[in-house]
């Protein structure tokens, strides 16, 4: 019926065509009277004229005729098309399915490692909050379509957990005097009530350093004086300092309660250069040595970081001090405006971060600093940066799919993708796979009723752990009519 339709068609086009061309050229050759006088070879002439223009005209019917032809057949063809049994009976069909966490009604669900059901019959496991879909058959062809992911500021900390803090103080230089008088030593200056200097219970100290640094600060809250004659370290006196007397604004100095815990070879005299250690530790011997910290491996956002620090194990790194190790407790907040951790030592003892010493493990980038040892002893340090909580990528895996659509990498994991983490922290990331349809790899035909999902923190090897649900769109490659492909 449909061929007769196009036959007609073209018949209706070709006649009318005619018509016009008959109309157009009607006047080209007018009916001519010939008078009795006219030579017979004029006659002839006109004629033979009058031949040669049907013949050209019939010319260009002919062609068009052709061309009409020629239409009709590429008409039958695209009607062949669109009714070929292939168009909407394909052998090999694609298939979209969204896959999404919230639709999981197993809890506590680990989203980063989890088995979703594509089939919800009991045979598998009813472990969807809708049927999901049916069990698919004769798969050859998988990929990754779009994923949403949100980047949570977790961190695995079993390879980013170590840190390394060194005890201690800075010094402050002042000068010596064996002035004994219970007053004002001068600026820069520091003496102490007794001229054998060992027998001394108070020492008067300037409020000024002999390089006109006011430290009144930072005299009080301190548990050990330790002065160091400036040109020979070796000789030195170490005091507790039991306490020390209330600021006056009108005296240019305070008094430190002080009694001797140790000294070798120091003596004083006026105007020596000397060193002045104002020491906050449990134990003057615990100066300048080095506690190792192992934070437990863990998932910390930037208000638990704190709970890492409650639970980390603190040693002696290389030699024992005195003092138990613990005693050197840090906590920790996050400053959200600045975008840093600040660290307080327990006890306002004093400590400096080692980064350069912390080759291995270390959590540097983690806690927000840059390769570089912290400048000075401070009870109180902050970050250098904001902290690197994120994680720059993700690997995707499923272990039902075979090796041939698969990636692998470094740690020889078959990847379906890698998922590069762009968003900022806690936010969504749209990830879509860039897709080369000609180079697309399939395989042996498989049947899946469920996809093992994992994603992986590749550069740690540990499993990415967020609270907050994903989506990830996937196309399946079927076939369809087997027998086509000899699989019955």
């Amino acid at each position: 019926m449909e061929k007769k339709k196009y036959i007609f068609g073209s018949l209706f086009i070709f006649i009318v065509t005619l018509i016009i061309y008959k109309y157009k050229n009607k006047n080209k050759f007018t009916t001519k009277t010939y008078n009795d006088n006219d030579d017979f070879k004029s006659i002839l002439k006109d004629l033979n004229k009058l031949m040669k223009y049907e013949n050209k005209n019939k010319k260009v019917i002919t062609k068009q005729l052709k061309e009409i032809t020629n239409l009709n057949k590429l008409q039958i063809k695209h009607m062949k098309d669109v009714t070929n049994k292939n168009l909407f009976n394909k052998n090999i069909e694609k298939h979209r399915l969204f896959i999404d966490t919230h639709n999981i009604n197993s809890e506590p669900l680990d989203r980063s490692n989890y088995i979703y059901y594509l089939s919800g019959s009991s045979e598998y496991g009813i472990t969807n909050e809708t049927g999901g879909y049916s069990e698919f058959k004769n798969v050859i062809g998988f990929r990754l379509v779009k994923a949403i992911i949100p980047n949570t500021n977790h961190v695995i900390l079993d390879t980013r957990n170590t840190i390394i803090i060194e005890l201690g103080s800075e010094f402050y230089n002042y000068k010596g005097s064996t002035n004994t008088s219970e007053s004002d030593p001068g600026n820069g200056y520091i003496k102490f009530n007794n001229s054998t200097i060992t027998s001394a219970t108070k020492a008067y100290i300037s409020k000024t350093t002999s390089l006109d640094k006011n430290i009144n600060s930072i005299l009080d809250g301190n548990t050990f004086l330790r002065i160091e004659n400036d040109n020979n370290s070796s000789k030195y006196i170490n005091f507790s300092i039991s306490s020390v007397s209330v600021d006056d604004e009108g005296a240019n100095y305070r008094t430190l309660n002080i009694t001797k815990i140790g000294t070798s070879s120091f003596s004083l005299s006026d105007n020596d250069d000397l060193k002045v250690y104002l020491l906050k530790l449990n134990n003057i011997n615990d100066r300048d040595k080095k506690i190792k910290i192992i934070l437990p491996t863990g998932f910390y956002t930037t208000d638990t970081m704190k709970n890492a620090f409650n639970t980390a194990v603190y040693s002696w790194s290389g030699e024992s001090g005195t003092s138990t190790a613990n005693t050197y407790t840090i906590s920790v907040t996050f400053d959200y405006q600045k975008k840093h951790f600040t660290f307080t030592m327990a006890n306002n003892y004093e400590f400096k971060f080692k980064w350069t010493e912390t080759n291995i493990n270390s959590a540097q980038t983690v806690l927000g600093f840059i390769n570089k040892d912290t400048s000075n002893f401070s009870n109180v340090i902050n970050g250098d940066i904001p902290p690197d909580m994120s994680i720059n990528y993700i690997d995707l895996i499923i272990d039902e799919i075979p090796s041939i659509a698969c990636k692998y990498n470094a740690k020889g994991h078959k990847l379906i993708d890698r998922i590069g983490i762009t968003s900022g922290l806690g936010e969504l990331l749209e990830y879509t796979q860039k897709w080369d349809k000609d180079n697309e790899n399939y395989f042996y035909p498989i049947k899946l009723n469920q996809l093992s999902i994992k994603l992986l923190e590749s550069s740690h090897n540990h499993y990415y752990k967020s609270d907050r649900d994903h989506s990830f769109e996937f196309e399946i490659t079927i076939i369809k009519n087997t027998g086509d492909f000899n699989l019955n």
